[in-house]
């Protein structure tokens, strides 16, 4: 199981931004790919849902098998303007690093999206994930693209730090080599919501 200490360490750190506590039923909005999405498990079992459990936030899954971060750019507008979210937590890369896009193209596509929830007077939060490959194998070791710090600092957002990378790199929490299973997505749910916590944003 995750050292839930080490995650909330983590969330404290002084670098975090804080806000004020988002309301019960506050409408939240998760953007992004099959991991968003919760493929290969049943939709209570996804991050959102379990996020909407701990939090009574209104949780939106708006994720898509195969998304990358490219793509997710033509549908961030219409899916604020159709859900009018206060946070949206940004999970994707994966596929953009599986398809062999260049650092700096994911990294400039992700900063769109993030400029785009800000004009709609959301705060975004993104999610890191690690550089996928597909030659990765069961020794690859398994740690966060640096864009994701780099976006966040040069943005002046959070970014939920190795999370993911941790489940990807814990054989009981892995479905396939870049999947979380059930308890790997609960796993991703508590440890999501622990630093949200963290940055204020959960009473």
């Amino acid at each position: 199981m995750i050292s839930m200490m080490v995650l909330i360490v983590q969330a404290c750190d002084n670098n975090v931004i804080r806000y004020e506590p988002l309301g019960q039923n506050a409408k939240v909005l998760a953007f992004g790919d099959s991991i968003t999405l919760g493929y290969g498990v049943g939709a209570q079992e996804s991050y959102p849902y379990v996020l909407s459990e701990l939090s009574g936030w209104q949780v939106i899954n708006a994720g898509i098998v195969g998304e990358m971060a490219e793509t997710a750019n033509n549908r961030i507008d219409a899916a604020m303007v159709q859900h009018q979210p206060k946070l949206v937590l940004i999970e994707l890369g994966g596929n953009d690093f599986l398809n062999n896009v260049e650092d700096s193209a994911v990294k400039e596509n992700l900063r769109r999206i993030i400029r785009r929830v800000k004009r709609h007077n959301a705060i975004p939060v993104l999610i890191a994930i690690p550089a996928l490959s597909s030659s990765m194998t069961v020794t690859t070791n398994i740690e966060d693209s640096p864009i994701y710090a780099d976006l966040a600092r040069e943005e002046e957002i959070n970014v939920v730090p190795d999370v993911f990378s941790m489940l990807l790199r814990t054989p009981r929490y892995k479905k396939d080599l870049v999947h979380p299973n059930g308890e790997g997505y609960r796993v991703l749910g508590e440890a999501i919501y622990l630093q949200l916590h963290g940055m204020g944003l959960v009473h």
